[in-house]
């Protein structure tokens, strides 16, 4: 049950960054869809997929080291909630970069300005 809060808690923190991402993007001259997509890759890498590939390695490691079905049920699980929790700050965390870094107004190309008139 509270696995299920957490995923919940992670998928608003996505669609809430994304938003805000978008809306400083559009503010600061930025490519809103590419900073929006990053804060979306970012936000279900950390929370989703990385989580997804340390269950596996757990699993793996307890099916190799003989640990017995019923121990390897508790033991997985106070694992995979501890690393839920983490992999969700880190992804709130990543997602609040992206957003920060969508933010910082981009500096004026270097060839843009006019050349300045030839002196005789």
């Amino acid at each position: 049950m509270i696995g299920i809060f957490v995923t919940l808690l992670g998928i608003i923190a996505i669609v809430i960054c994304a938003i805000q991402v978008y809306k400083t993007a559009v503010d600061a001259g930025r490519t809103p869809a590419l900073w929006t997509l990053r804060t979306i890759g970012v936000g279900l890498f950390f929370q989703f997929i990385l989580p997804f590939v340390i269950g596996l390695g757990i699993g793996v490691y307890l099916l190799i080291s003989g640990t017995p079905l019923e121990k390897s049920a508790i033991n997985a699980f106070g694992l995979m909630f501890i690393f839920e929790i983490v992999c969700l700050i880190l992804g709130v965390v990543g997602m609040f970069f992206v957003m920060n870094r969508a933010a910082i107004i981009p500096d004026e190309e270097r060839g843009t300005s006019p050349t300045p008139p030839f002196q005789f």
